[in-house]
């Protein structure tokens, strides 16, 4: 078994809130946004996992990615997320942010 992640690496400073947004829908996705430091390359943030694979299940759709630190917008990124019937892909979008 595999489960699979997407995720962005974000150096120069610590998100205090991240959220992810489906963009067809406008809806705030539940995704579980455990930060994971890596002191050499920054921290890395979930984007989407396959939690969400039945609900995309052979197809695409856009995401997008927000950080905040203090309330402020510092990354507000688009990614384009496609699934089979197993696993979530992505298709378009950073996988690595500086701030």
């Amino acid at each position: 078994m595999e489960f699979r992640t997407i995720s962005v690496t974000v150096t120069g400073d610590s998100l205090t809130n991240t959220y992810t947004i489906r963009k067809k829908s406008g809806d705030t996705l539940d995704v579980v946004h455990l930060p994971f430091p890596r002191p050499e390359r920054g921290i890395t943030y979930t984007i989407l996992d396959d939690n969400f694979v039945t609900e995309l299940k052979n197809s695409e759709e856009l995401f997008r990615f927000i950080g905040l630190i203090n309330d402020s917008l510092v990354v507000d990124e688009l990614y384009r997320i496609s699934a089979d019937h197993c696993h979530i892909e992505l298709e378009e979008g950073k996988t690595e942010v500086v701030l």
